[in-house]
């Protein structure tokens, strides 16, 4: 069963009502091109907001966090999609969009700042193109 039929209406408004939260920030921000995606199903997922390029965005506002479970199915989103980045938006109780929790892989994270630098020469060590696990 797919998360959608799983949950009820209200959830399914508080949802809804967060990702078109979360779109127009977006657009606010210079992405005019953002906006919510369809919901067809979990076997065609492909994130909850696009018209960004290169990333899926996933978007939840629950009371309680599974960052695990969120984590695996933006993957599944970002393999659907091909796109090479992604994050989970998560809605903090109290809290506006601006406070709202990104969550991604550190490699991602790593590779996001690599490519936000390219053209800032010093700034990143250019001889560590993969990412790398820290040494214990």
């Amino acid at each position: 069963m797919s998360d959608r039929v799983a949950m009820g209406k209200a959830a399914r408004r508080k949802g809804n009502a967060w990702e078109n939260e979360v779109t127009k920030a977006f657009q606010a921000n210079g992405f005019r091109a953002a906006s919510r995606l369809a919901s067809p199903g979990e076997k065609r997922d492909i994130g909850d907001i696009g018209g960004i390029p290169g990333f899926t965005i996933e978007c939840k506002n629950h009371k309680e966090y599974k960052f695990g479970l969120w984590i695996d199915q933006l993957k599944h989103a970002m393999a659907r999609s091909a796109t090479r980045w992604g994050a989970v938006v998560v809605k903090r109780r109290m809290v506006g969009v601006r406070g709202a929790m990104v969550v991604m892989e550190f490699d991602l994270f790593v590779d996001l700042i690599r490519q936000a630098h390219e053209s800032r020469p010093g700034m990143i060590d250019r001889s560590r193109r993969a990412f790398v696990d820290a040494e214990p």
